[in-house]
């Protein structure tokens, strides 16, 4: 799943009040459906960036999908060193399923596509940069907050984030060590998972007004995901013309 202010190293201060807090919806829709509905325009937008149309097209170089991965590598050290801080959390806590773990899988893709020294070689993007910097930064001060960015991430990559790895493996003719991000093996049924996880999201105890600031920080998380793919679209383009 892939929504920021329209500078990347923007961000708006994690107390603000927004307008969707004035006007919260009451708790008859389920908050998951809402979550889903609010970031449904920011998520479309993050999907059709053209760096992902290109390459669900095949015109990304595998240059460019490690690229991909290596930017992944920085979000996902974000959002699993802050969970490490998070798992004693009584309402976050039951949402960090060590099941969901990345960053083993794509330092073994990293291994496989950039080499073994590939921690020297690469490097984050001034988005990549903002948006880790965010997950930490909302994890530290509003830790019902850090869920947006939890949400967002993990069950968009068991859902259309399978489609990613299945298209990776055809294009560049990769065996499991390039796309093992892609894969969740120790989750038997996704769908089932996923469905926990809107349980969760549906039961936990926020207020309307929190709703509502969890769904503008997922908003952001949104946003701050297309700026990657735009750095990442520019980055490929400049290597192709080099």
């Amino acid at each position: 799943m892939l929504r920021v202010p329209t500078q990347a190293t923007t961000h708006p201060r994690i107390a603000t009040m927004t307008a969707h807090e004035a006007t919260a919806p009451t708790a008859a829709v389920p908050f998951s459906a809402r979550l889903r509905e609010e970031t449904r325009e920011d998520h479309e937008r993050a999907e059709g960036s053209p760096f992902i149309v290109a390459y669900m097209d095949g015109r990304v170089p595998i240059d460019g999908y490690a690229a991909l991965q290596g930017q992944l590598w920085f979000v996902y050290d974000a959002l699993e060193a802050s969970a490490r801080e998070l798992r004693e959390h009584p309402v976050v806590g039951p949402f960090l399923d060590p099941r969901l773990d990345r960053l083993p899988s794509l330092d073994a893709d990293l291994r496989r596509l950039v080499g073994e020294d590939w921690r020297d070689r690469v490097r984050p993007s001034e988005a990549t940069r903002a948006h880790a910097e965010r997950i930490r930064e909302v994890a530290r001060g509003w830790p019902d907050g850090y869920i947006a960015h939890h949400y967002i991430r993990y069950l968009g990559d068991l859902s259309g984030g399978r489609a990613l790895g299945s298209r990776a493996r055809k294009l560049y003719q990769l065996d499991d060590d390039g796309v093992r991000f892609y894969r969740f093996d120790e989750i038997e049924s996704p769908r089932e998972f996923k469905d926990g996880y809107r349980r969760r999201l549906d039961t936990a105890p926020w207020t309307p007004d929190v709703q509502a600031r969890i769904v503008d920080e997922a908003r952001t998380g949104f946003r701050m995901t297309q700026a990657m793919f735009e750095e990442l679209d520019r980055s490929v383009a400049a290597g192709a013309s080099a």
